[in-house]
């Protein structure tokens, strides 16, 4: 995987030399994104509100809620990307945890075309293979559907 740099949704860059085998997510949706991505091994911790999926889950350490995340179980995990949200995280624990020198990719995706590009994005930094591209292959067909269904 060659450097990938994007932008997150607080204005700051992430670059990454490879992709993360410690991810902490502290979204349950971002969570499912990531297994669905095929890169469930690779997620070291998620919050305690992270139910799927099941059996993926199960075996993670959980790091509190999204408002009162561990951080320093996020650091003992050795985390090399924590995944938050604008609204559901809390901007001091994002800077404690950059001050750390952990990347943290802040989302806030607000349309269904944003949650789109959200799973580009988080392909593009922790998948290594095509998963991610089919995976949004597919997702881009549905969301064409409801597109068509909605102008309908």
């Amino acid at each position: 995987m060659a450097t990938r740099s994007l932008v997150d949704a607080t204005g700051t860059a992430i670059a990454l030399a490879a992709a993360p085998r410690r991810i902490v997510s502290l979204i349950p949706s971002v969570t499912e994104i990531l297994f669905t991505l095929g890169v469930g091994d690779s997620v070291a911790g998620c919050t305690i509100f992270c139910t799927e999926p099941a059996e993926g889950v199960a075996a993670k350490m959980r790091v509190g809620g999204e408002k009162d995340p561990k951080l320093d179980v996020i650091r003992d995990l050795g985390a090399d990307l924590v995944v938050a949200n604008v609204e559901e995280n809390v901007r001091q624990h994002v800077d404690t945890l950059r001050e750390w020198g952990i990347p943290v990719f802040v989302i806030y995706p607000r349309t269904v075309a944003a949650g789109v590009r959200l799973i580009e994005d988080l392909g593009e930094l922790v998948v290594e293979d095509h998963v991610a591209h089919h995976v949004l292959r597919r997702d881009a067909v549905r969301l064409g559907l409801v597109r068509d269904l909605l102008v309908h």
